[in-house]
């Protein structure tokens, strides 16, 4: 990508033509790298030299790739703007207008709308016709990951193994569906405790990356491999070096989490909370629930740490009234488990009705580590009422999960 952005660069000021397809390939190379302003920048430019010529549907497929780059970055309000324009604005037979339909409904379910997510997805999807099975792939994959939002995790697990049997080649689609694949894999191999499987997906997510070129999610698989791989296995060392890249160099919505997990490794707890306070406010800016729960459960694990039920009670119905809202099952039972904690900890006679239903849920799902942190908090709300053998009976079953 560097050496292709020099060579344009050259061109362009050597007046080349055309201008607008050379500025629109230069934005392309510096999205690549996850260097979303450069990127943009050439984008608005080539708008408008379209603009000059009044040619619409160019400016159509200039806003697609602006979208793309806040959306990569996940800057979902942004995001969402420009991809309805790109939507709006390119004929229904465009080659280019199922992809604006994806990253429109990705956007839309990552701020927890879901029927007008899966809406826009069918819609892409008949815009293809019979043609391009690749394109009709990746969307019955998108499709799984908004029902998995709602509680279905095995059609997600299903059609993801069906993209690595099926998505065959080296084209960027068939490379990107595959990454994608691997990486939400590996999630789940997490949420069931299988951390060697996950580090598998999360390592071919890795290396799917780099032979795309692709910064930001090089930096995504890095994150996975460090902070949920080697980071609940104790291996805190080998973490530590990624962590570290990261938090220098990564997109802010990964650096403030790798950040604040560094605190933590050393002990920092204060230090690292007062990280997660000043770094709140954008992710909850950003009306992305996916990050927001993934920065909230730090949140969470470092305010239970300071013997904190009340603030980390708060922080909990915070996001989970918004996920409950859109009935989000799929995430709601990511946090779960710190609501229980809380109300455990503050002697709160709602803690049993939210174990109990927890548990039903996250057994469901086969969310094996929620399932035994819920266990081991039922076991304390069993020590705090004296029955001693039932705390027993859920720290045992609690330590043979984990």
């Amino acid at each position: 990508n560097r050496e292709a952005i020099t060579h344009f660069e050259v061109a362009f000021a050597g007046g080349a033509e055309p201008r607008g397809n050379i500025l629109t390939a230069l934005g392309d190379h510096h999205a690549a790298l996850g260097e979303r302003e450069l990127a943009v920048a050439r984008y608005e430019q080539a708008r408008q030299i379209g603009g000059a010529r009044g040619d619409t549907v160019r400016d159509a497929e200039l806003e697609l790739r602006i979208g793309a780059c806040f959306a990569r970055e996940r800057q979902r309000n942004e995001a969402i703007g420009h991809l309805q324009s790109a939507w709006a604005g390119l004929p229904v037979h465009h080659p280019e207008r199922w992809r604006a339909g994806l990253w429109l409904a990705l956007q839309l379910a990552s701020r927890g709308d879901y029927p007008e997510s899966l809406a826009v997805l069918e819609e892409a999807d008949a815009a293809l016709g019979g043609s391009e099975p690749l394109a009709h792939l990746r969307i019955a994959y998108e499709m799984s990951g908004v029902r998995a939002m709602l509680g279905d995790w095995d059609d997600l697990e299903r059609t993801a193994t069906r993209v690595l049997r099926e998505a065959g080649g080296d084209s960027d689609d068939a490379l990107a569906l595959r990454y994608d694949a691997h990486a939400v894999l590996g999630t789940l191999a997490c949420r069931r405790g299988a951390f060697d499987l996950a580090g598998l997906h999360f390592r071919a997510s890795r290396l799917l990356a780099d032979q795309r070129g692709q910064a930001v999610d090089r930096a995504t698989s890095d994150w996975n491999i460090a902070g949920n791989v080697l980071h609940p296995l104790g291996r805190w060392a080998e973490a530590r070096a990624t962590l570290a890249e990261l938090a220098a160099t990564a997109p802010r919505w990964l650096a403030a989490i790798a950040r604040m997990l560094i605190l933590w490794q050393d002990g920092r707890w204060e230090e690292a909370a007062d990280v997660a306070r000043r770094s709140w406010p954008d992710y909850e800016r950003d009306s992305d629930l996916e990050v927001q729960i993934g920065f909230m459960k730090w949140m969470l694990d470092l305010g239970l740490a300071r013997e904190g039920p009340q603030e980390s009670l708060a922080w909990t119905q915070l996001v989970l009234d918004r996920i409950r809202a859109r009935g989000a099952a799929g995430y709601a039972i990511l946090l779960v488990p710190y609501e229980a904690a809380a109300l455990v900890r503050q002697h709160d006679p709602r803690a049993r009705e939210v174990l109990e239903a927890g548990l039903a849920r996250a057994d469901h799902l086969g969310a094996r580590r929620e399932v035994a942190m819920l266990l081991r908090i039922r076991a304390l709300a069993h020590r705090e009422s004296g029955n001693w053998s039932e705390a027993f009976a859920d720290c045992d079953a609690a330590g043979g999960i984990l």
